[in-house]
Order: C-alpha cells, then sequence, then structure tokens
C-alpha cells in the first residue's frame, strides 16, 4: 500500500514537472514570439487612392488594426503617396499616372525599407500575369514573402514565385453564384416580370473592360439562360467599377427610355450599383431590383428596403486577418497557416466562402 502510494505520489510529481516545464517551454516562447514582433517590419502596397474603391479600403484598413494589435511596424504604400516619386528624363519629379508602374515601385521601396513580407492588392487589366511578374521580380530577387490580397496572383505566377501567396475568395464562384441568386429570386417575384412574357429584360453594369473579374461577371445572363430562365439584354455599359459611372450610365437608360423596359438591373459591383440607385432616386422612377457583388452596409440597407434584389457577400474583414497573419507567419519563419484554421489550397490560396444576401438572410448581416 505504502509502495503505491509512494509510485503515485513520484507519478504525480513526475506529471507536475514536465507540466511545469511544458508551461515554461512556453512562456518563453510567447516571449520570444513577442520580442520577433516587436522587431518585425511588414509592408502593404494598394494599388488605388483611397476612396476609390470602398472594399479595398476596408482591408487595408483591418491590416492596420491587426499590425497595431500584435505591436508589429507596418508601412503603408498608397497610390497616391506613389505617384509623385518617379523621376523624368531630366531627372525632375514627375506624377506617375499609370497604376501599373506604381506597384513595382512601391515593393522596392517597401523592401528598401526593411519589409521582411508585404501584403499587397494588386492594380487589374488586360495584362495581369505580365504586370504582376513585374511588380513580384524585386521581391523575389530579395527573397521577400508576398501575399496578395483582395485579388488572387495568376496561378502562373504561384508556379514561378515559391514565397508568393493568395487569399481571398475564388472569383470564378461569383458569376454562377449570382445567377442563382437572380434566379432563385425571380422564380419568387413573378411581380417582376411586369410584361408578363417569361423572360428576364435586363441591364447590365459592368466594369472595367478586359479585366479578370469583368469577364467573369459578364457571363451572368448566359448563366441565367442555363437555369433554364429567358433573358433579353436591353442595354449595357461600362462604369469601371465606380459609383458616379454607374449613376451616369443610367442617367442615360432614362433619358432615352430604356430604363422603362427593364424588369432587372445586374451589376458587376455594389459600387456600380449604388450608382444606378442614386440615378432612379434622383428621377424619382420606379426601381427594377438591382443585384450587385460585395454587399456593402450601404447595399444591405437597398436589400432591406427591396431596392435591391440581392448580393453577393465577401467577407473582407476576414480576408484582411487572414492576410495579416499569413504576412507575419512568413517573415518570422513559419508555416503560412501556423495559428490559422484555413486550407491552403494548392499550397498558395486561400479561399473564404461567399454569402447569397436577399431580403430572406439581410437581418443577420445588417445586426453585425
Amino acid at each position: 500500500m505504502k509502495t503505491w502510494k509512494m509510485l503515485g505520489v513520484s507519478a504525480t510529481v513526475g506529471v507536475v514537472l514536465a507540466l511545469s516545464g511544458c508551461g515554461d517551454k512556453q512562456a518563453t516562447s510567447a516571449k520570444q514570439d513577442t520580442k520577433a514582433k516587436e522587431q518585425l517590419v511588414l509592408g502593404f502596397s494598394h494599388c488605388c487612392e483611397r476612396g476609390q474603391i470602398r472594399t479595398m479600403d476596408a482591408v487595408e484598413d483591418v491590416i492596420r488594426q491587426e499590425a497595431e494589435k500584435a505591436g508589429v511596424k507596418m508601412l503603408f504604400e498608397t497610390a497616391e503617396e506613389t505617384k509623385h516619386i518617379v523621376k523624368d528624363e531630366n531627372g525632375k519629379d514627375k506624377e506617375m499616372d499609370d497604376y501599373y508602374d506604381l506597384q513595382p515601385v512601391q515593393m522596392k521601396k517597401l523592401i528598401d525599407a526593411g519589409a521582411k513580407a508585404i501584403v499587397l492588392i494588386t492594380v487589374q487589366g488586360k495584362e495581369d500575369e505580365k504586370m504582376q511578374e513585374k511588380m513580384l521580380a524585386y521581391a523575389k530577387e530579395k527573397g521577400v514573402p508576398v501575399v496578395a490580397v483582395r485579388r488572387p496572383l495568376k496561378k502562373s505566377i504561384h508556379s514561378r514565385f515559391d514565397n508568393a501567396f493568395s487569399v481571398g475568395s475564388s472569383p470564378e464562384a461569383v458569376p454562377a453564384l449570382q445567377s442563382k441568386m437572380i434566379v432563385d429570386q425571380w422564380k419568387k417575384h413573378a411581380e417582376w416580370d411586369k410584361n408578363g412574357d417569361g423572360k428576364i429584360q435586363f441591364g447590365l453594369i459592368r466594369g472595367k473592360e478586359g479585366s479578370a473579374n469583368d469577364n467573369l461577371r459578364k457571363t451572368v445572363p448566359n448563366r441565367i439562360i442555363s437555369a433554364g430562365i429567358e433573358v433579353q439584354r436591353i442595354d449595357e455599359g461600362i462604369a469601371n467599377w465606380n459609383r458616379e459611372e454607374g449613376k451616369a450610365l443610367v442617367d442615360g437608360w432614362i433619358k432615352s427610355g430604356k430604363i422603362d423596359q427593364m424588369e432587372i438591373i445586374i451589376s458587376g459591383s455594389d459600387d456600380m450599383a449604388l450608382g444606378a440607385l442614386d440615378s432612379l432616386r434622383e428621377a424619382k422612377k420606379p426601381v427594377p431590383p438591382i443585384f450587385g457583388f460585395n454587399a456593402v452596409k450601404e447595399a444591405q440597407e437597398a436589400i432591406k428596403t427591396g431596392e435591391f434584389g440581392g448580393s453577393l457577400l465577401r467577407d473582407f474583414t476576414g480576408h484582411g486577418k487572414m492576410a495579416y497573419k499569413v504576412a507575419e507567419n512568413l517573415a518570422l519563419g513559419k508555416s503560412p497557416i501556423d495559428g490559422i484554421d484555413a486550407e491552403l489550397e494548392g499550397g498558395t490560396t486561400i479561399n473564404l466562402p461567399y454569402d447569397i444576401v436577399t431580403q430572406d438572410n439581410v437581418d443577420q448581416f445588417l445586426s453585425k
């Protein structure tokens, strides 16, 4: 009996000592991690000027907050800060007006200033691959990891750059989800078919001509047809993801009378969709259901009133937090997904899901 007690005590002491040792190691590791973060420098490269695209600003704001919470120094470069720093052939200051040239300059500035990893929102256009290669060249040369957020890097870029990662939501999923949302809502609202012909007469507001996202999102009408509903395009136009340009486009539809033939409006982004709503409200015209993308708060409020038929929500807070954590991990020499509950698809990409937001569920998002 005594022997068992002694063994039990010994075992207990052993366990306590083992746990104590484990606790000491964890405390030491945490202190070392905190000290490493205090010495860390990260960078953020933004292709646009603040105020141009609100969802990009939202991601940047989250990343700023995450860096402050972690006590990490983060250097920020945005288009308005970068566009004045280039020289002309005479060595004089020259304002850079081509955003394709901005980010290679930003990347070099951030890396030369000591950034050990960079989060970036890339410029987008017809030559994405060529632009991304140019932008990442200096980072590759210096061995600095890069994390693209909101706009993913091309797969070909991932294959050529070992330290390049992407955080966002799959752009390829958008046309299928937006068309499903429209089809489901159309079937629920027989009153939307104003002329009773069973077809959807629509206007289409597109983003930037030739951009990858516009090329994907302009396919939504064809996907509606594939779902078994006939459509008729009344008109379409380019609004470059911009609210004012969306308003101007719909101003033209109102002036021409085309708006009166439209049963719904399909927009590639909420900003352009809100521009359409501005135009219709200003003209005191009936608002055909408008379908957007991003589900920003103002769009959610329009869904609540029935002016918007629905929108797709990307979790920009999640994007910002995830991108920051991946960059921090890489800069500290850790696995990119250390401490992150996410899958790294293809070893390079984290994709967060979208939510379809309609009148059926908008209250749960408005309350957040």
